[in-house]
């Protein structure tokens, strides 16, 4: 050990070798893709938590495309819109257009006052609350989807919210490469939530024919059970393996 020691010390064993360009530049590309996966699942974790379900756009009338004062006009704007609403909740991500202009996309809790948002929004992007027209340096727009068979609803589900705004945030890496930069911002304080697996067996689903969908429905009563709700199915091409995702009511 005393031999060990002295040749770490006096760098008997010489320079560690130093990484080729492409060995730099495949690890810089491995940490990106790490940091999307985690920023996608954080994003998709909060809007989970505070049960979001509605949607906002806001928008510069200018091609703004200076990331770190759209940071600075949100936190203003956060900070404004809780004079009136302290408890307002929200997880906002970012999104590049394809000319290169900035806005956020904001999922919140519940109807909005949006009279109230828009002046908090001319004023933290240093316009004035009685603005109006092409006076307004900027915009609040209620983002609304498509009903299954007609109409538009701006009422959305956690699932669909949590999968619309994790999309940008691979957006956001596609656009910029760096590391650290703040590509969602959300409500302080906002609790993890519990993140609770179950893996049932059904071998009889490969081995017999009509057995899957039967296995398909325990799985839907036993999450009925659990008080699931807001919950999406998947399975694979060959029925072998049925995955459900969705949320438990706090109450339970």
């Amino acid at each position: 050990m005393d031999e060990l020691r002295k040749s770490r010390s006096h760098g008997i064993r010489g320079l560690p070798r130093q990484k080729t360009e492409e060995e730099i530049e495949a690890s810089q590309e491995e940490n990106l893709r790490r940091a999307e996966r985690r920023a996608r699942q954080k994003v998709r974790f909060l809007i989970q938590s505070i049960g979001a379900d509605h949607l906002l756009t806001l928008v510069y009338r200018e091609n703004m495309t200076d990331s770190d004062k759209l940071n600075e006009d949100f936190t203003r704007f956060v900070r404004l819109v809780r004079e009136k609403y302290p408890d307002w909740l929200y997880v906002g991500v970012k999104e590049y257009q394809e000319r290169g202009a900035l806005h956020m996309h904001v999922a919140c809790v519940g109807k909005q006052d949006v009279h109230h948002l828009r002046k908090c929004w001319y004023i933290a992007i240093g316009g004035n609350a009685d603005d109006a027209g092409e006076n307004t340096k900027g915009q609040i727009n209620v983002r609304y989807r498509k009903k299954r068979f007609s109409g538009q609803s701006p009422i959305f589900t956690c699932l669909q919210l949590a999968a619309y705004l994790s999309k940008y945030i691979s957006k956001t890496f596609a656009h910029s490469r760096e590391l650290g930069e703040r590509r969602y911002k959300a409500s302080r304080g906002i609790p993890a939530p519990k993140v609770m697996r179950q893996y049932l067996g059904a071998f009889a689903a490969i081995h017999k024919e009509q057995t899957f969908p039967v296995a398909t429905q325990h799985t839907l009563g036993i999450a009925d059970l659990m008080g699931v709700f807001d919950y999406q199915i998947w399975a694979t091409k060959d029925l072998d393996i049925l995955i459900l995702r969705g949320s438990i009511s706090e109450s339970l």
